[in-house]
């Protein structure tokens, strides 16, 4: 308990200003020592240590400096004493000094601990040393054991000493003197200093440990969902495949990219895609069994290693992923829905290293995208980079350069007048061999590699130049010309359109823009948004291979469409198959309550064109009506005819 000045008996009262100049020395000696021993804020934490041993220095020398006097040395020794003394201080000034300049080594690497040795050693000298070896040694360990275990090992140590040292005088009928209170003064001092040195050699070596694992960590896995990144992918495939070429057993490595993810981002912000992303992952994570492996390759792209798997096994995965991610997504209170590509490929079958089952499964899962099947194994088939795809693919952008391609059209009919309504240009290329490549080979391909924006740029320039071409014969046709997935995602159609309708001074209502359904259900609201672009201009829209996709009517009626085109795969058989009749009757009442004119493709033979013209079907296209063929034997083909004179099939 603290008293008052009060309390204490007067002879032993200090006058008040005694009393306040106590005070204010003790205040300035605590004030020194602590901004002493505090480092300025804008060292560096790696001579924080530095700053506080030249604290500790201030205090030694400062102790050290009256104690010498109790030492009772000679005058030679005493004075060498003061000397080394008066070196320490030299030597803590220039280390102070060199700490402002950050010199770096000289402050924080072996100088400074050689000087402190030198000092240490010296001084225990002057003041006489060690009677025996045994507490040299004994003195040395006890340094070395705080270097090395801390302040609990020294200061159990250094008692050690001290009582031992003690002893060792009380045996021989001495008392403590001066060399005693010296070496069990430097044993303490030096303990602290060596024992601090270790606590902090100790959390500088901890937190870098901290630093690199977390560097290696973040180096390794996806920093937005913390799964493993490609390169730890990679890495865990090779393991992979080195333990299935041991064991005889197969891997299977799937690649999942998100449908409908694009429209969130683009919706609500990429924030909201940066939620949604590691839900994603951690429903992944739970739908596989633990001794898969879940990464993120970046973007909406996820993969997905199966150790000890083959194709059956893989397609079940991917089922089990599509579930995961049916239920929706809750994110920050807007429940979003998102599907998901998928591609798979195996070891061995479909490649022996990892770079290439990643590409495989790569392409699998485009092939997945386009299809809108959900997933998709590889085959050699769907590769569109081998040797022979890529030379076919310099050709084409060379055709396309040059404007090589060419445009065969094929005749539209009314089924109820006979007339003929339009025609359907159709891109067809035939190579400098003379190879004619299909339409099925070269569009999917100008598709995945972006060639097809120039494409249909080409090929709308090439039907509107046609048709200027017959206006100029006297013959008003309607050009019908397909979009792809990819040209309904491009923001700049719209307005290049309208320039090439300038250009060859064509009214809008000679074009109509077929849109397979596929195509507009891929990212909903981009291609909506495109596709109102497109009408704006004047141009009909019309939705191709009806039947073939998933969208719904509620859908169907927020587009800006004209026409309805029903798939050949129904058409070309109702007159066999009455579930394809059923189909194709319930299309056409369906596109006529929503006021769409309807078009069946693919009428090869007399029965499916009566059918048709019963079911009420508004026009006709197919082989039984003509081939696709170009713009001169087209026009040689409709001879006499003309679109206000009723027409019939030639093998009628």
């Amino acid at each position: 308990m603290l008293c008052s000045d009060n309390a204490w008996p007067m002879h032993m009262r200090l006058p008040a200003t005694s009393h306040a100049l106590v005070r204010a020395c003790l205040g300035f000696v605590v004030g020194l020592i602590t901004r002493l021993w505090a480092p300025p804020r804008d060292l560096p934490g790696s001579l924080e240590t530095e700053w506080r041993l030249v604290a500790v220095r201030w205090s030694g020398i400062v102790l050290m400096a009256p104690a010498l006097q109790l030492l009772n040395l000679e005058t030679h020794r005493l004075v060498a004493a003061y000397g080394v003394l008066g070196g320490a201080t030299v030597y803590n000034l220039f280390v102070q000094a060199a700490l402002w300049r950050r010199p770096g080594l000289l402050t924080s690497g072996y100088l400074t601990t050689l000087g402190d040795g030198l000092l240490n050693v010296a001084m225990i000298s002057l003041g006489g040393g060690f009677d025996t070896p045994f507490y040299f040694l004994l003195y040395t360990v006890t340094i070395a054991a705080a270097m090395r275990y801390g302040y609990g090992p020294t200061a159990a140590g250094s008692a050690i000493f001290v009582v031992c040292d003690l002893l060792e005088l009380r045996l021989a009928g001495k008392a403590p003197d001066g060399p005693f209170l010296l070496r069990s003064g430097f044993l303490a001092l030096t303990g602290i200093l060596a024992s601090h040195l270790r606590e902090q050699a100790w959390r500088a070596q901890s937190a870098l440990h901290d630093q690199l694992r977390q560097a290696e960590h973040e180096a390794l896995h996806d920093r937005l969902t913390g799964l493993p990144n490609r390169s730890l992918l990679l890495n865990r495939i090779q393991q992979a495949i080195a333990t299935a070429s041991e064991t005889g057993r197969g891997l299977a490595l799937l690649v999942v990219d998100l449908d409908r993810f694009k429209e969130v981002n683009d919706t609500l912000g990429h924030h909201y895609g940066d939620m949604l992303l590691p839900q994603v992952g951690a429903r992944f994570v739970q739908a596989l069994p633990s001794q898969s492996s879940v990464a993120r390759l970046g973007g909406d792209e996820f993969a997905v290693l199966l150790p000890t798997s083959d194709v059956m096994a893989a397609t079940g995965a991917a089922l089990e992923l599509e579930r995961a991610l049916q239920p929706r997504f809750t994110v920050d209170q807007h429940d979003l829905d998102v599907g998901a590509s998928i591609g798979i490929a195996v070891y061995p079958a479909h490649g022996e290293d990892a770079t290439s089952l990643l590409r495989h499964a790569d392409v699998a899962m485009y092939v997945a995208k386009r299809s809108g099947d959900g997933y998709a194994v590889y085959t050699a088939e769907l590769d569109q980079h081998s040797p022979q795809r890529l030379a076919l693919l310099g050709e084409l952008r060379q055709a396309i350069d040059r404007n090589d391609l060419v445009l065969h059209y094929q005749p539209k009919v009314a089924l109820d007048t006979g007339r003929l309504v339009g025609v359907e240009a159709l891109v067809r290329w035939r190579r400098a061999d003379g190879v004619l490549v299909a339409p099925d080979q070269f569009i999917p391909l100008a598709e995945q590699t972006g060639l097809i924006r120039p494409l249909t740029r080409r090929v709308l320039d090439q039907a509107l130049r046609q048709t200027w071409a017959w206006r100029q014969a006297g013959l008003e046709l309607t050009v019908a010309v397909n979009l792809s997935m990819r040209d309904l995602h491009d923001p700049e159609l719209p307005a290049a359109l309208e320039h090439m309708l300038r250009k060859w001074e064509a009214t809008p209502d000679c074009l109509l823009l077929e849109i397979t359904e596929s195509g507009l259900m891929s990212e909903p609201t981009r291609a909506l948004e495109t596709a109102v672009r497109l009408a704006s201009t004047g141009v009909r829209l019309a939705i191709d291979d009806f039947g073939t996709g998933y969208s719904s009517l509620a859908y169907l009626k927020r587009l800006p469409v004209a026409e309805l085109k029903i798939d050949k795969s129904f058409v070309g058989t109702m007159a066999r198959d009455e579930g394809d009749a059923t189909i194709v009757r319930s299309t056409i009442g369906l596109a006529h309550d929503l006021g769409l004119s309807v078009v069946a493709e693919g009428v090869e033979d007399q029965a499916t064109w009566d059918l048709l013209g019963l079911l009420g079907c508004d026009v006709a296209q197919g082989y039984y009506l003509s081939q696709p063929t170009p713009a001169s034997e087209f026009v040689q083909w409709l001879g006499p005819r003309s679109p206000q004179n009723r027409w019939l099939p030639a093998a009628a």
